[in-house]
């Protein structure tokens, strides 16, 4: 009897499988696919029915003379099975799907994904890739460049986790859930932002990506370990990403970090579900699939969502540049209603938000402090969002005197003339009009603030005179 090999060909899906698993439902023979688990009826030679199921799959007959191997490559080969003729070409993001045989039945998240408006990073538009801007570095990509001082795997990595020095030991008992069982794909479990201080010693910082930054400081090594089915909803980072997928694979849904998309990320934190009822507020939307041992390159404020594709564990550490303080400025917003979220406490929550101001600060001075070109970028940044900016730093105790005098001591020093912000200058210095324009807000808020101390002190003075003199 001739050997059958049935290739399936239902929404992008190439897996070739043994017609024996052939079910029966409803007193009828189906196929049944083991990668995309849809059932088909099955397509005879004689059989009338057309419909565009049918076409979507077909029986191929092999030769009496084939042996057992040539049936088992041909299975486990996808590739040799030529695509049925009327069948739709699957698209670059069903292909990764298919591939990795994901079902959508168990992973609601993935007909989202797949009904998203997103362009492959290799092959989107240059409208769509201007979004994210006009530099290189500024677009999500794999990297070519050498990050890590040793070539590991994922059991290496977990190996060198020591359970005294941090918690990336936790990877090794992480690891027991890469069953790929459905019962897998259901789980939440996973660990993210791991610090990973026995890793440290591996992390390589290009020197590409030193000659092309004004770099303020590099964040320690840390870890995400997650399994098969894994998803981190859309989130964003403050600084640019260089993050190393050792085992498995993952795809990036990657958005550019314009304004408007910032914008519906500060209103949706705090919030389950962002994606699934929210992907359609997003414009500009990249995917790029992650394969084991690949170092993604991701630019700060790009809002993003990682779908782990099979278990792995993926480290990596942030840059914090000159370059991208323009983005910070823009995206504070963002990032307070991130730590609203992350800390419910209010006196937690007020002494994370210090000390992410302060580290705001640093990076405004450290920006102040490069090329005329970085300065005339975070001037005109600024002027953009003045008021939002001073309204959130003006609620932070010192915080506006801090700002108010990195930009005083940076105004009575600089050659630029005129403001880079402004479509007409006003006469007079760049400082006069900063100060009268730009800052002015911060100016009223470090008086009020002042005097409201004085008042304090000159009160607490005539009560302590008072409790002296007995009256």
């Amino acid at each position: 009897m001739p050997k059958r090999v049935v290739a399936c060909r239902y929404d992008g899906c190439q897996a070739s499988f043994d017609p024996r698993s052939r079910t029966k439902h409803e007193n009828t023979a189906h196929y049944r696919c083991t990668s995309c688990t849809r059932t088909f009826l099955p397509r005879q030679k004689d059989s009338h029915q057309k419909d565009d199921v049918n076409r979507r799959f077909e029986v191929l007959v092999l030769d009496k003379q084939a042996s057992d191997e040539q049936s088992a490559n041909l299975l486990a080969s996808p590739t040799a099975c030529i695509r049925a003729p009327g069948a739709p070409r699957a698209s670059p993001l069903q292909q990764i799907i298919a591939k990795y045989r994901i079902d959508p039945a168990q992973t609601p998240i993935i007909d989202f994904i797949q009904s998203a408006d997103l362009q492959s990073h290799s092959g989107s538009s240059e409208e769509r890739l201007e979004l994210f801007g006009k530099s290189r570095y500024d677009l999500p990509q794999i990297s070519r460049l050498q990050h890590w001082r040793a070539d590991m795997s994922m059991s290496t990595v977990a190996e060198n986790g020591e359970l005294s020095s941090d918690p990336l030991s936790a990877a090794q008992v992480m690891l027991q859930l890469q069953l790929q069982s459905e019962a897998c794909q259901r789980t939440q479990a996973y660990l993210t932002n791991v610090k990973a201080p026995s890793l440290e010693s591996f992390s390589v910082l290009p020197q590409a990506l030193d000659d092309v930054f004004y770099i303020e400081h590099k964040t320690l090594t840390s870890a995400n370990i997650t399994p098969r089915s894994t998803l981190v909803d859309l989130h964003h980072d403050e600084g640019y990403g260089v993050e190393t997928l050792y085992g498995g694979a993952k795809l990036w849904v990657v958005y550019p970090p314009t304004e408007e998309n910032l914008s519906v990320m500060a209103s949706l934190y705090g919030k389950k579900k962002r994606f699934m009822s929210n992907h359609d507020r997003f414009h500009g939307g990249l995917f790029i699939e992650q394969k084991a041992g690949e170092t993604i390159l991701l630019p700060p404020y790009c809002v993003h969502l990682v779908f782990t594709l099979e278990s792995s564990i993926l480290c990596g550490f942030e840059i914090y540049a000159a370059e991208h303080f323009p983005l910070r400025i823009c995206g504070l917003a963002t990032d307070l209603a991130l730590l609203e979220q992350q800390q419910p406490d209010v006196r937690k929550r007020r002494k994370d938000v210090q000390e992410h101001l302060g580290r705001w600060h640093r990076g405004l001075e450290h920006a102040l402090g490069c090329e005329e070109a970085v300065q005339r970028r975070v001037i005109m940044a600024w002027v953009r969002h003045e008021e939002v900016v001073q309204q959130h730093i003006s609620a932070s105790s010192g915080s506006a005197t801090t700002i108010h005098k990195l930009w005083q001591q940076y105004l009575s020093k600089t050659n630029i003339q005129t403001c880079p912000g402004c479509p007409v200058h006003t006469e007079g210095t760049l400082a006069t009009h900063m100060e009268r324009t730009h800052l002015s807000l911060l100016q009223e808020d470090s008086v009020q603030k002042r005097q409201a101390g004085e008042d304090s002190g000159h009160r607490a003075r005539i009560a302590k005179r008072k409790a002296t003199s007995g009256v």
